[in-house]
């Protein structure tokens, strides 16, 4: 997404520094780091202790593309121009299909070299555009960021976060404020889903600048507030999944964990410590195999339920799983908003019986 609480690359130097307060990025960008709290020195030791971690990744994995991509975008804002078109060019030759964002790349995108890499790698990008117009909301300037569907009613929820308040698009596409703008305290809206056994439409929220976060229960029909928890400082709840049991599972982007609500209390909790994951942002989890799905920086992760073990998601070097914001869970296949490795694609990940490995991954939606 194209603002700062949801974009996955969110200032990946300011996130190390664990500061509260980043530029805009662009779409997929690495924000300009230089109003890090921490100043200029802390903003550039940051920059290099994440630059060598990415590069010690590389040296192991050389078709790391999504650890490439990165050290572009922190050479380009950097200001070393040579650097980050040498990033971009092993890019290039490990046949990585995903364009670049010129935005992310301003040192270097009118250069010739810059322009010869982005075009072939444009040439390689897949090619699928099948979806259609399911509504439009009038009104400009909401930023939005999470959406949600409640099967029953077949209403729509759109998330805003310049806006602070939820959108309900109804099934014949006429939209109303369902959570009013600051309800309840709400912040910045970013992710949602419906629980519809317990009729209950949740709600992620954060504000950027302070670093407070929550989640939020509203009614689904009368956008009445059911249930709420806070975080204070340094946090920022991104997006959320719920169980069979009603418990919910809430990532914190900027805090590098997984916090955990149990129907019973209020209150949210550690589920993963914070750290554990650089900007972690999709959820998705699995009642069946007892399994929890988390997106990151780095791509995606399995958590076991019943022992908290983590694992990488396996997969082809051919495929990448950098770079996802949105994660959803049908049947045997994760279905994930891919827009932080370069122009955004929505891409369906198939995966094996056991759920520990993507058989192939299919572009759903790409260069429309």
């Amino acid at each position: 997404m194209r603002s700062a609480p949801c974009a996955i690359a969110l200032s990946i130097a300011c996130l190390s520094a664990g500061c509260r307060d980043a530029a805009t990025p662009t779409a997929n960008g690495i924000a300009d780091a230089s109003v890090a709290n921490d100043g200029d020195a802390a903003r550039d030791a940051n920059r290099a202790a994440l630059l060598a971690k990415l590069r010690a990744r590389v040296a192991a994995h050389p078709d790391d593309g999504a650890s490439l991509y990165a050290i572009a975008q922190l050479e380009s804002h950097s200001g070393h121009a040579d650097a980050t078109l040498d990033a971009l060019a092993r890019l290039d030759a490990i046949g990585w299909d995903y364009p670049p964002d010129d935005d992310v790349f301003p040192s270097v995108r009118d250069t010739p070299r810059y322009r010869e890499i982005a075009a072939r790698i444009a040439s390689r990008e897949p090619r699928a555009s099948t979806s259609t117009t399911a509504f439009t909301i009038a009104e400009r300037g909401l930023v939005p960021e999470g959406i949600a569907f409640d099967p029953r009613s077949g209403t729509f929820y759109v998330s805003s976060i310049a806006r602070r308040k939820v959108v309900a698009v109804d099934a014949q596409g006429r939209a109303r404020d369902v959570v009013r703008e600051r309800q309840d305290g709400l912040m910045q809206a970013l992710g949602m889903k419906v629980d519809a056994k317990r009729d209950l439409l949740w709600v992620a929220s954060a504000d950027e600048k302070t670093g407070d976060a929550g989640v939020f229960a509203f009614d689904p029909s009368s956008g009445a507030l059911r249930r709420r928890a806070r975080l204070s400082g340094g946090h920022l709840l991104n997006d959320l999944a719920f169980d069979e049991r009603g418990s919910l599972f809430v990532t914190d982007s900027i805090g590098g964990g997984v916090y955990l609500m149990v129907p019973a209390a209020d209150t949210l909790l550690p589920y993963l410590e914070p750290g554990t994951f650089l900007y972690p942002n999709g959820i998705a989890l699995s009642d069946a195999k007892a399994r929890v799905f988390v997106a990151h920086l780095d791509g995606v992760s399995i958590v076991d339920r019943n022992t908290k073990t983590i694992s990488a998601l396996a997969h082809d070097a051919r495929i990448s799983l950098g770079g996802i914001d949105g994660l959803a869970l049908h049947g045997n296949a994760l279905y994930a908003i891919q827009n932080g490795l370069g122009h955004p694609r929505i891409v369906r990940f198939d995966l094996d019986d056991a759920m520990t490995r993507v058989e192939r991954a299919t572009p759903l939606e790409t260069a429309n």
